[in-house]
């Protein structure tokens, strides 16, 4: 991952959530609305004493009522009272079922842009990563992504409710405000060491969750191996531990939540007793506005509680924004560069041509490819053959423009590769490796995975030619049976003959098979050789070779050892002369896998 800098701070995301400000200004409609109900219990207190105080509250709101030809009576006071608190919960209401929407819109959002930009970027950058992190960010960080910034807006929006409520407690007494102001910042001060815990538990939970997906999916995908090496128990012992510290992580997380609840809850009750006192001792409030005020703080506090916990709960998610923020800026710095002004690829028309080749891996000091020049000429089988390492694989990234050469050029005709569409190289190009992938669909979709528009009668012909008849009939839907999660029911041979005529489906015009036939038996070979001589005639088939016998029809084998270009020549012509391919089929008529 690139050393992308990403901004931290509180404000740096805030907007980022849909309709934020209407998110708001609901909130600001719903304190003001709350403020003139509970302000309206002055009157109707004194009312009730008997009292007919001409305060200026009292008096401003007669003088309000008196413009609507309206007195200021008991009925009308409670009426204005239920209609404003009324419609300032309804104004909540909605505000809060915006917010609900908001998160989910953002979260499908940001996990369709975050495997969008994913699958975009170069091969190079996605062989990299992780899939463990990968399924963690979209599975659940993405969710905590569009928490987090919900919990952003409810701060800013409760603490709006807070203003609010203050402007109204100011107009009752502005002594007793400033006293409650004093006391409000003291219970922050002891309040920062469960701030500063949230904050370093949302990174460690971040951490904890990546390292048991990421473990979970490898030994999933290992299982077997697992299972014949006997190895279960020291592969359960590792999901146990890790399994332990996310828990660990998780209880923590939400007992400092809890504690601060209860530190919130108990501090308030403190500040009222000292209001109540102050108050009526020293400030000579009348028991009217005394109530009130006390009325609206008991509606300030608890959102002065919910604050800090908005905030706790986004110190513990907001790992989960920077390292999305992170995956999208790095993926959209590695796009494969794939534009309108580039050469479309319609066919091949004459030859494929390397040019003192070099490839280097970002990884690596010595090439992996050095120098490498030769032709391909169209219409021709040409196989690449070598021990580990020597380069083969490495050729056919290069032939599928899934890296670029450090040196050299490659040219389809005479158009260098870096100059080509790579999206209309990929639609005439076959491809098929050792490792099959196999969808959890039906067989049916699986062949028409990359070619879905297929014509029955292509189907077919693809069927054929791959030797798949057999294995459809045995199946029991044929055509609609639903393979499993990497193909289990079907044997590594019958996997590599799906693949084959998946890649045949396409009519493609080069057709590379990368140890495409390592897992047939004999006879299957046999016909899968017979196969790509007939598809020879209208296509350009390019091999990497595990098996010596795979590749005795090539019009030429290409010989490499530890990059360099060896041997060329057809099978007899390298037999005969006694060479490095030579002694490789005399030593055993297999080469080494990769």
């Amino acid at each position: 991952m690139n050393n992308t800098k990403i901004d931290s701070r509180f404000f740096s995301t805030f907007g980022r959530l849909p309709r934020t400000w209407v998110t708001l200004l609901l909130m600001v409609a719903s304190g003001i609305s709350e403020g003139f109900g509970i302000a309206l219990f002055v009157p109707i207190l004194e009312l009730l004493d008997g009292k007919s105080s001409e305060s200026w509250i009292v008096s401003n709101i007669k003088s309000q009522l008196s413009s609507l030809g309206l007195e200021l009576t008991l009925p009308i006071a409670v009426g204005g009272v239920v209609i404003f608190i009324i419609a300032a919960f309804g104004l909540y209401y909605v505000q809060a079922r915006m917010l609900i929407r908001a998160k989910h819109n953002v979260t499908e959002h940001i996990r369709q842009r975050l495997f969008t930009q994913l699958i975009k970027a170069n091969w190079d950058y996605i062989s990299k990563q992780a899939q463990g992190d990968i399924v963690n960010l979209l599975a659940t960080e993405s969710l905590r992504y569009g928490q987090t910034l919900v919990y952003q807006v409810q701060i800013i929006a409760t603490l709006i409710l807070v203003f609010i409520y203050s402007g109204f407690n100011a107009l009752l007494s502005w002594k007793l405000l400033v006293l409650v102001i004093f006391l409000g910042t003291c219970f922050l001060v002891l309040l920062r060491p469960f701030t500063k815990a949230a904050k370093r538990l949302g990174h460690t939970q971040l951490k904890d969750n990546k390292e048991l997906l990421f473990h979970t999916i490898e030994f999933l995908k290992s299982s077997k191996l697992i299972k014949v090496t006997s190895s279960e128990r020291r592969v359960i012992n590792i999901f146990k531990k890790l399994n332990k510290n996310l828990s660990k992580t998780l209880f923590s997380s939400e007992n400092i939540t809890e504690q601060s609840y209860f530190f919130l809850q108990s501090l308030p009750v403190i500040a009222v007793g000292i209001v109540i006192l102050t108050g009526s001792t020293v400030f000579n409030i009348s028991t009217s506005y005394m109530l009130v005020f006390l009325a609206l703080l008991a509606r300030t506090a608890p959102r002065l509680a919910q604050v800090q916990q908005f905030f706790q709960q986004y110190l513990l998610r907001r790992p989960a924004i920077d390292a999305i923020d992170h995956i999208l800026t790095d993926s959209k710095n590695m796009r494969e560069e794939n534009h309108s002004q580039k050469h479309l690829f319609t066919d091949l028309e004459q030859e494929i041509t390397f040019n003192n080749v070099t490839f280097f891996y970002p990884s690596k000091e010595t090439p992996s490819l050095e120098n490498a020049s030769f032709s391909i000429q169209k219409n021709t089988q040409t196989a690449f053959v070598g021990r580990s390492g020597s380069g083969k694989s490495t050729i056919i990234d290069l032939l599928a423009g899934l890296r670029t050469p450090s040196q050299g050029e490659i040219l389809f005709d005479r158009t260098d590769v870096r100059s080509l569409d790579l999206n209309s190289l990929r639609t005439r190009i076959g491809y098929v490796t050792q490792d099959i992938t196999i969808f959890n669909d039906t067989f049916l979709n699986n062949l028409l995975f990359s070619c879905p528009d297929a014509c029955n009668e292509n189907l077919q012909e693809c069927i054929k030619l791959a030797h798949l008849d057999d294995v459809i009939k045995r199946l029991p839907n044929g055509l609609d049976t639903q393979l499993e999660e990497n193909g289990t029911t079907l044997s590594g041979g019958e996997k590599q003959r799906l693949a084959l005529a998946r890649a045949l489906l396409r009519q493609p015009d080069i057709l590379l098979l990368d140890e495409a036939t390592s897992a047939l038996d004999n006879e299957s070979e046999h016909i899968i050789r017979q196969a790509i001589s007939v598809m020879t005639s209208r296509m350009t088939v390019i091999v990497v070779a595990h098996r010596l016998s795979s590749i005795k029809d090539a019009d030429k084998i290409i010989v490499l050892d530890k990059g360099r270009i060896i041997e060329e020549g057809t099978f007899e012509a390298l037999m005969a002369s006694g060479g490095y391919f030579a002694d490789l089929n005399e030593k055993s008529g297999l080469l080494v896998q990769k």
